[in-house]
């Protein structure tokens, strides 16, 4: 069987998922192209794998990304469609996606970093220490 998915809910699901739903997907995808193409050499896992923890590694998660899309573009030349996905195109969204998390994280530091000094000056130079259930029960 093979699955018709909205881009836009896999979107979705992905950030609500906190990226879990995005390593379903990918497997998903690599699984029915994997049929389709009747390719047993096909290893979906082995795909999942490369993006995370291949993707410490750098290369082992670019090489999915464009044998991904690689076998996108076979299922779409054998099923007669007429658009084709460009691998490097796909590899590099995959780069721009990369590159957009590591800068989120960047910012988390970088944010952190700057309101753990504010709550310092706050505290009159003391060091700041988060609130225990103690401090919020007598708050309350």
């Amino acid at each position: 069987m093979y699955v018709k998915r909205s881009p836009t809910g896999a979107y979705l699901l992905t950030v609500v998922t906190l990226l879990v739903y995005f390593f379903v997907w990918y497997y998903k995808i690599n699984d029915e192209t994997r049929r389709y193409l009747r390719d047993d050499s096909i290893r979906p896992w082995h795909s999942v794998l490369a993006i995370f923890p291949g993707v410490l590694l750098i290369v082992p998660y670019f090489v999915s990304l464009y044998q991904t899309a690689e076998r996108i573009r076979l299922v779409e030349e054998r099923s007669g469609s007429p658009k084709r996905v460009r691998p490097v195109l796909g590899t590099v969204c995959g780069f721009l996606t990369l590159l957009t998390v590591l800068l989120m994280g960047g910012c988390l530091f970088y944010y952190q970093d700057h309101l753990n000094k504010a709550w310092t000056a706050a505290s009159g130079g003391r060091e700041a220490t988060a609130p225990t259930a103690v401090d919020v029960a007598k708050a309350n």
